[in-house]
């Protein structure tokens, strides 16, 4: 039964690190380093994570809610790729 609960949980860790790969951006204006503004998926709710080096960020139609919405750094950023 231990064993079964180790495997369980390392299963879990797998795919949340897993789904970490693709960010997306969403509620409008912001900061990157805001977790409240990265989802696992478009649209989705907030996934209270930053992307790091081996994520691809996606910036799509449910991002902004007008053309003048932006987002803002206030360091270097690292990632894997970027879609617009």
């Amino acid at each position: 039964m231990k064993y079964l609960y180790i495997l369980l949980f390392s299963s879990l860790f797998i795919s949340s690190v897993s789904s970490q790969d693709n960010l997306f951006w969403v509620e409008g204006s912001g900061f990157w380093n805001n977790p409240a503004h990265w989802s696992l998926e478009s649209g989705g709710p907030p996934a209270s994570i930053v992307p790091g080096e081996a994520s691809s960020v996606i910036f799509d139609e449910n991002s902004f809610a007008g053309i003048s919405d932006s987002v803002y750094t206030l360091a270097t950023v690292k990632i894997k790729f970027i879609l617009l």
